[in-house]
């Protein structure tokens, strides 16, 4: 297995991806039987209960082998033994939003997309060089499903109308349908993740929450892992192939 070059866009098939320890053991035989070995996220304890396993929360991709991780996480034997290098960032001063955000921005393709109120400065760094897509939402990650290299799924009006702008091709989701216990409702990215170019894993059935007829005539499939209603697990984040 290699690393993706880029965060969230295989350029084939994955055989490895991050995945909450909470619900490891719900969807790591589903992902198991297509051929692609789960792995748990590290973790902070200093998160909001309900999201504290939750990889878009905990760890970011940083491009090849690099990782972001809070400086207090757990964990972190799974990531290391397929080779992660890991970089440590302070953890979250609160648990409370926008403190619990700094690992929540999205890097795709040649965009960052970011809050700068709540992003980390190891992150800002990291991402400088590309477009930066500054917007008011600190949950840039878990907001966003990535389908492609110019293509996202989002339920936030304004991350999608800021990609809009710059000539992503945006296909809007009903969050509300979204499952987050402790929450209200979750986000269509904690629940979605590539795991080839143009084939997209969620969890649970997408009826009600996404066109899929709009994104198969977009060149993106489906795997659902399971027909019950969509759970925000904090993302199938793919890493290896």
């Amino acid at each position: 297995m290699r690393f993706l070059n880029l965060p969230f866009l295989p350029e084939s098939d994955v055989k490895c991806v991050l995945l909450s320890a909470e619900y490891f053991d719900i969807f790591m035989p589903k992902l198991d039987r297509l051929g692609i070995k789960a792995v748990p996220s590290p973790y902070s304890p200093s998160l909001p209960r309900p999201v504290r396993f939750h990889p878009d929360m905990n760890c970011r991709h940083l491009g090849g082998n690099r990782f972001a991780v809070y400086a207090d996480a757990l964990g972190l034997e799974d990531l290391t033994g397929l080779g992660a290098e890991l970089i440590f960032v302070d953890p979250p001063k609160a648990p409370e939003y926008p403190h619990d955000a700094a690992l929540n921005a999205l890097p795709f393709g040649k965009y960052f997309v970011n809050n700068p109120t709540s992003v980390s400065k190891t992150l800002a760094r990291e991402f400088s060089g590309l477009e930066q897509i500054r917007v008011r939402q600190g949950y840039c990650a878990c907001s966003v499903a990535v389908a492609g290299e110019n293509t996202v799924i989002t339920g936030d009006n304004g991350i999608g109308n800021a990609l809009e702008n710059r000539g992503v091709t945006v296909v809007r989701a009903d969050n509300q349908g979204i499952v987050l216990p402790g929450y209200s409702n979750g986000f269509i990215g904690g629940a979605a993740g590539l795991i080839a170019p143009g084939k997209l894993c969620i969890s649970g059935s997408p009826e009600g929450i996404v066109d899929t007829a709009l994104l198969e005539e977009l060149g993106i499939s489906f795997i659902c892992l399971s027909d019950d209603k969509m759970l925000d697990i904090g993302g199938i984040v793919p890493v290896c192939l």
